[in-house]
């Protein structure tokens, strides 16, 4: 019925003062494209700001407009959103991931890959690879 108080919002229309984005240290270099607004969510709770969302803004996100479908872009977001997420998770202590951990998901992703590949699913196939990949880096 009102604007409300939360931990998240999207970034997709998200609005904040210069000064207090600056005072938060502006975007993490490390995160790309996935993230970021969490990020900046997560840091303006721990320094007491408050992040509202208003309740009678109504935005239309065109989401996956800003380039031509392809193998090529789906697997460049699946590979970021995956990199991007581990960094989140683990900058935040949320979940940290352990260089043993990050091998075994690397190879489950792989091997989920390969069943992929040999049932002929192209879409789940580009996800796993994307996602075991993330963890080379």
């Amino acid at each position: 019925t009102g604007d409300v108080s939360t931990l998240w919002l999207s970034g997709c229309c998200l609005l904040i003062r210069t000064q207090q984005f600056l005072e938060l240290g502006g975007f993490d270099p490390n995160l790309f494209m996935y993230y970021e607004e969490f990020d900046i969510c997560k840091r303006a709770n721990i320094h007491g700001m408050e992040c509202i969302l208003a309740a009678h803004a109504h935005i239309k996100h065109r989401s996956n407009t800003s380039s031509s479908p392809s193998f090529k872009v789906s697997y460049i977001k699946h590979l970021h959103w995956a990199r991007s997420k581990r960094i989140f998770l683990n900058k935040h202590a949320i979940q940290i991931t352990s260089t043993g951990e990050c091998f075994i998901k690397f190879l489950a992703n792989f091997v989920m890959a390969l069943i992929s590949l040999l049932t002929l699913n192209p879409k789940r196939f580009l996800k796993f690879a994307a996602r075991a990949h993330s963890y080379l880096f």
